[in-house]
């Protein structure tokens, strides 16, 4: 997923730096509001260009950014988005158990695959993405 780990470093890039912004406030430090969110509203753009991105490959029927389940951006085509949003948190709990359990290490996608379809959910930060494809699609291919 060569593209696709390129797209995220451009969104992680960009919550850390907001990330470092709320570090120093939390630290006693005297951070702008402005400059507080104009790092948010960068942060939120780039994100929604990478799910637009993302809704664009082929293969890809839809894609959404949700944030402990509540949609943040979506693009594609899906008969849910605010549903998508939430079993993608949800597959991502279940999935740090598993890893948890398993000792597999830091979780970074969980996949569920049924027989009309697929839903890869990955992580950007404290962010989920999921991506919607129909089952014959390989993810692998649409996203490198």
């Amino acid at each position: 997923m060569h593209w696709l780990a390129g797209e995220f470093e451009a969104v992680a890039a960009r919550a850390e730096a907001l990330a470092a912004l709320r570090r120093r406030r939390a630290a006693g430090e005297d951070v702008p509001r402005r400059e507080e969110a104009r790092a948010r509203a960068a942060f939120r753009d780039r994100l929604g260009e990478l799910v637009e991105a993302v809704s664009r490959r082929p293969g890809v029927l839809g894609c959404v950014a949700a944030h402990e389940g509540l949609l943040v951006a979506a693009a594609g085509d899906a008969p849910d988005f605010e549903a998508v949003a939430a079993v993608a948190q949800s597959a991502v709990l279940s999935g740090h158990d598993a890893a948890d359990k398993l000792r597999l290490g830091d979780l970074r996608q969980v996949l569920v695959v049924g027989e009309r379809g697929k839903l890869a959910v990955l992580r950007v930060g404290d962010m989920t993405v999921g991506v919607l494809a129909p089952e014959e699609v390989s993810l692998a291919a649409a996203l490198g």
